[in-house]
């Protein structure tokens, strides 16, 4: 695992990319779901949230892997994080009286997550070698 990441910096880069994003969407969550209870004192909609950020999966599963496949899956990577990155701004609004703006806003950034898997799984074979493709599509989950 670590001899591929040395040796291949394009998968680096990918998979490091990939370690932020996902990582990025988890500490958004939590702090979602912090300031739902802040702002509303709900334990409900805290636990709604999780609906908001699994429905979305669900939902652009089927069309991201497409997407993928049809479409430039380096300029899919871009698009989708920057995009996110879009929607996550919208949680800015939530403090202002507004907290139903978490639940799209985080709606937002899962659907537009789900493009980000697929793409990147998708472009593994083209940045590695044969012999290092089973690592690396095991280390992208």
């Amino acid at each position: 695992m670590w001899s591929l990441l040395r040796r291949n910096s394009a998968f680096r880069k990918l998979f490091t990319a990939q370690v932020i994003s996902y990582g990025g969407d988890w500490f958004a969550a939590v702090a979602a779901i912090g300031l739902l209870l802040d702002a509303t004192g709900s334990d409900f909609l805290a636990s709604a949230f999780w609906v908001a950020q699994t429905l979305p999966t669900f939902v652009m599963g089927p069309i991201a892997g497409p997407v993928a496949d049809r479409f430039d899956r380096r300029k899919v990577l871009i698009l989708a994080s920057s995009a996110q990155a879009a929607a996550a701004l919208l949680f800015l609004l939530a403090g202002h009286g507004m907290p139903w703006i978490v639940f799209v806003a985080q709606g937002g950034v899962t659907a537009l997550g789900s493009f980000f898997g697929p793409a990147a799984q998708a472009g593994i074979p083209n940045i590695v070698e044969e012999e290092d493709l089973a690592t690396a599509t095991s280390m992208m989950g």
